[in-house]
């Protein structure tokens, strides 16, 4: 086995399982022989990647520095859908966006000031609002859209919160009309 591939396979048993790093348990669940597992280790050693120590008894194993514990198998199970689940959640709200634009579009007239001034709004003061997400469509006067946005961007950061800063950062440009519009079809 080459070193590129034992060091991410290595890496796979850090990250995924809490199996003590020593030599026989590395060469099973690699299935190499013992021999390439002590070359292999001794390499990742010697370039500062694992550590070796060992226990009260003389054993020695392996340590990958500030290695997280696993989490439990079913909670793994879970985390593995939590992306599914966010990428479902982000593309209801997008549709549900997309269709409150359509039915409403900006028909109301010209964005206004929360003090209901006949300004139109700048885009720059549109993305501030829009740290609370939504904050920036309710400053614009388009209250369904802001609170659909609020909800959406609220459901996916509880979600996962990657998808929720996708969306938020989506929802800043939208009410500052920063993201291109979208082509009518005929």
């Amino acid at each position: 086995m080459d070193a590129n591939t034992f060091e991410r396979k290595l890496l796979e048993m850090v990250f995924e399982t809490d199996l003590p790093l020593e030599r026989g348990r590395v060469a099973h669940q690699l299935s190499i022989p013992l021999e390439e597992a002590d070359s292999q280790l001794d390499a990742l050693c010697s370039r500062g990647i694992i550590e070796l120590d060992s226990d009260e008894h003389g054993n020695l194993f392996y340590v990958y520095p500030n290695r997280p514990a696993p989490a439990p198998a079913g909670q793994r199970a879970m985390l593995g859908h939590a992306s599914d689940i966010a990428d479902r959640a982000a593309r209801a709200a997008h549709r549900a966006v997309t269709a409150l634009v359509e039915r409403d579009g900006h028909a109301a007239g010209p964005p206004v000031l929360l003090d209901g001034a006949a300004e139109p709004m700048s885009r720059p003061i549109a993305a501030l609002a829009s740290i609370i997400p939504g904050g920036g469509h309710l400053a614009r006067r388009q209250i369904g859209l802001g609170l659909l946005w609020m909800v959406a961007v609220a459901g996916t950061y509880v979600a996962f919160w990657p998808a929720g800063i996708a969306l938020h950062t989506a929802c800043a440009l939208n009410a500052a009309e920063l993201l291109p519009p979208k082509k009518k079809r005929r």
